[in-house]
């Protein structure tokens, strides 16, 4: 352990021992506009802001390059299986880095540092947090009181002030509610919290042999994070004595440090560093978390007594550079690249107004025999339309010949260097009121030229510090503590496991490049929108609901609708139509047979029923008339032999009428089987299968 111990505290040392601090502190005093140090009394004071005016020209492109790709980065799929995997992976990562954190602060933060002070930094992991709120209730009962305790969703609670009414006996209780958790952070934090081992080769920290950042923490932050009490009173200790070492050092390098302030104010510097050494003595180097105090030399304790010296699977650090040097870790910033032409600019413009100055204050030339003291005390006085007593006859002055025509044209090429180096032009910022007299097509070449640095710029930071950023999301979120995650994806919501994931070693981080702006991207997705309307018109092949669908989806998203669900039903979800088949041209003869039968069946029924209807009112006219005769004869009481055979007659003819009907109602149930039997025979025959023609001549 003390072998392990001596390599740790060497690497770090090693690491913290560069100091490039002044020249970051200048560039950035230099942005700032802040002053040179060598003005003087009575001239101009003026500062030229020319690192400041270009690095808030390209800022915007920048940050507008990344804001308007439709994801800022993609999972590219191992297979053809592996597609809506790879899919889902970049929603949730992205969701994790836009929502989850503050992903427009960090990105604008982070890549404004590196164009000011050459690298920046921004560190990505799990965090343990802890959320206080004070809750106060009023007039409660004890049932209330209880049911409320029970029901607090918090890790601890603590009853701060409680109170009984006298009157009502109500409580009045105010509580204190504490909700841990696990949380995902992402945070670009100042340059020069971060060390490294000194004469890294690459932008890209993996395999850096030792990095990490420094941070100044209270006693109650360390107690938080779980040290020891005895490792934190080391680390004060150990911080005093570097103090008493070093009063010579500047007052900023210590401020709030552990010399000053109260128990609960003061600071020390903590280290967290990551380095690769061999813990367990198998002779291979393992990348381990370690975190020291002091000089980099005492490992810390946490409160079971073990050192706090962890192995790790990766580092939590991304880096990027607007300009990388070949073989430096360290590139070139905006600012450097400006620094010399702001000087220069500031010293002609303060000889510049220094010389108007002096045009607008011009020097007397006094006669001395024909001055008097009222002459020197009134010249004294430069106030507008103030008198000057003088006894001669004219009052010269010595006005300095203009500068103006030297130190102008040198300032204005001075300003076309500055945008040939820094790539914004007065033409892609709308400032040139000439370029309305040029062609359209040379300011457009101008503007071509220019934007391409910026492109440049934001491709740089996406292959370097954005790319292992997402990486290491990616890894973090396989290996948490996170086992589901609900998300809204296309529309729906859908419970995602991060331990499922793959490893993934292949993204393209999206920066808007050869894809154009959304206006660009607009003006093709209606173009594809017409050649899909002309081939659904030929009823061509290549096109179907789902390709219309997907444009409509990538159209609307250039106007920042991120799913056109609420006015479009997405074909891949919706229920398979049942497909027609062509009907059997035996089975349509067949069923328009059967059809013609019942319609004769039904022709025939209707007529027979007519007839029988028709020859029961006959019948019935017919017993009505026999019926009248038969009164008749009663009441005359005559009846002849004639009269009596005629009756006889009719009976008969009724009885033969009454017979006929019942034959007629047995021949229709007759038919009325036969039908049936028909239609059985018919449906018998829909239902047999088609013998193939080979087979009917057997």
């Amino acid at each position: 352990m003390a072998e392990i111990k001596s390599t740790i505290s060497r690497l770090i040392q090693d690491a913290t021992s560069t100091d490039v601090e002044e020249i970051r502190s200048d560039l950035m005093d230099r942005y700032l506009g802040e002053k040179y140090g060598d003005e003087k009394t009575g001239k101009s004071q003026f500062i030229s802001t020319d690192i400041s005016d270009a690095i808030e020209a390209i800022l915007p492109d920048i940050m507008d390059v990344f804001t308007s790709a439709e994801d800022i980065l993609e999972f590219d799929p191992i297979g053809a299986e592996d597609e809506e995997a790879a899919k889902q992976e970049t929603k949730v990562v992205s969701h994790l880095f836009w929502q989850k954190n503050r992903g427009f602060e960090n990105l604008y933060v982070w890549f404004k540092e590196a164009l000011i002070a050459q690298n920046s930094y921004v560190q990505f992991g799990w965090e343990d947090k802890e959320r206080v709120s004070i809750e106060d209730y009023e007039g409660l009962t004890e049932d209330e009181l209880f049911a409320i305790a029970s029901q607090l969703d918090v890790d601890d609670y603590e009853i701060l002030d409680q109170s009984v009414d006298e009157e009502t006996g109500r409580i009045n209780v105010k509580i204190r509610c504490v909700k841990k958790s696990k949380q995902y952070v992402i945070e670009a934090f100042p340059q020069e919290e971060f060390f490294k081992t000194p004469r890294w080769n690459k932008v890209g920290l993996d395999g850096v042999p030792c990095c990490g950042r420094h941070r100044k923490l209270t006693r109650g932050e360390l107690e938080a994070m779980g040290f020891s009490k005895e490792s934190i009173d080391r680390a004060f200790n150990d911080e005093d004595e570097i103090q008493g070492q070093s009063r010579n050092d500047t007052q900023d390098h210590f401020e709030g440090e552990a010399s000053e302030g109260s128990d609960t104010t003061k600071t020390v510097r903590v280290y967290q560093a990551y380095l690769w050494a061999d813990q367990n003595g198998d002779g291979i180097n393992e990348l381990l978390q370690v975190w020291a105090c002091g000089d980099g030399s005492e490992v810390m304790e946490w409160e079971d007594g073990s050192e706090a010296i962890e192995e790790v699977s990766g580092l939590p650090f991304a880096a990027l550079t607007p300009f990388i040097m070949p073989h430096r870790h360290v590139g070139r910033s905006m600012a450097e690249l400006l620094d010399d032409i702001q000087q220069v600019k500031t010293v002609l413009m303060r000889t510049t107004l220094d010389n108007v100055y002096a045009t607008q204050y011009g020097r007397p030339v006094v006669d001395p025999g024909k001055a008097t003291e009222d002459t020197f005390s009134d010249i004294a006085n430069p106030a507008h339309g103030a008198p000057i007593r003088y006894e001669g006859d004219v009052l010269n002055y010595y006005v300095p010949p203009s500068v103006a025509g030297t130190t102008l044209p040198l300032i204005e090429a001075f300003d076309g260097v500055k945008e040939q180096r820094a790539g914004a032009t007065r033409y892609n910022q709308g400032l040139d009121a000439e370029s309305l007299n040029k062609t359209a097509t040379g300011i457009q070449q101008i503007m071509n030229a220019a934007q391409k640095k910026t492109k440049l710029i934001a491709r740089t930071f996406a292959e370097t510090g954005l790319r292992d950023l997402f990486l290491g999301i990616h890894r973090d979120l396989r290996s948490g503590p996170m086992k589901e995650i609900a998300m809204k994806l296309s529309g729906e919501w859908v419970s995602v496991n991060p331990r499922t994931w793959k490893d993934r070693t292949d993204m393209t981080v999206n920066v808007g490049m050869g894809r154009g702006d959304r206006d660009e991207k607009r003006a093709f997705y209606t173009l594809i929108g017409q050649v899909q309307e002309k081939l659904m018109m030929g009823k061509s092949r290549m096109v179907d609901e789902s390709k219309i669908y997907a444009t409509a989806e990538r159209m609307a998203e250039t106007f920042g609708i991120e799913s056109v669900e609420p006015f479009l039903h997405d074909p891949r979800r919706l229920p398979p139509q049942q497909e027609q088949q062509q009907p059997d041209p035996a089975l349509l003869v067949a069923q328009a047979q059967i059809q013609n039968l019942h319609q004769e069946t039904a022709n025939r029924a209707a007529k027979d029923q007519a007839e029988i209807a028709l020859k029961r009112e006959e019948l019935a006219l017919k017993r009505e008339e026999l019926a009248i005769k038969q009164a008749e004869v009663r009441n005359k009481g005559l009846k002849t032999a004639a009269d009596v055979q005629k009756d006889a007659q009719r009976l008969e003819l009724d009885r033969d009428k009454a017979v006929n009907e019942d034959d007629f109602k047995r021949d229709k149930l007759a038919m009325d089987a036969v039908t049936g039997a028909l239609d059985r025979e018919a449906q018998a025959f829909i239902s047999t299968p088609a013998i193939p023609h080979d087979e009917v001549g057997e």
